[in-house]
């Protein structure tokens, strides 16, 4: 088993991509959440709106890195 250093760029790229992309997640959910509390519900559809929109393009392209780092680490 390879320890985290010896990864190569292209995994470790998608896999902090997906790190911060989950955290994103997070934190629109806390602010989803925080605006319905105080009366924000403009905001909550147009948060709702954009992150539906753009959710799966940035899901594709965090799973294609994926894919290429692990086609980069089994032809090491």
């Amino acid at each position: 088993m390879r320890t985290r250093s010896q990864r190569s760029i292209l995994f470790r790229l998608a896999t902090h991509l997906l790190l911060y992309a989950i955290l994103t997640l997070f934190g629109l959910t806390l602010f989803a959440g925080l605006s319905t509390i105080f009366a924000g519900q403009v905001l909550v559809e147009w948060l709702a709106y954009w992150v539906g929109f753009g959710i799966w393009r940035v899901a594709i392209v965090i799973l294609c890195l994926l894919a290429g780092g692990v086609l980069a680490e089994s032809l090491r």
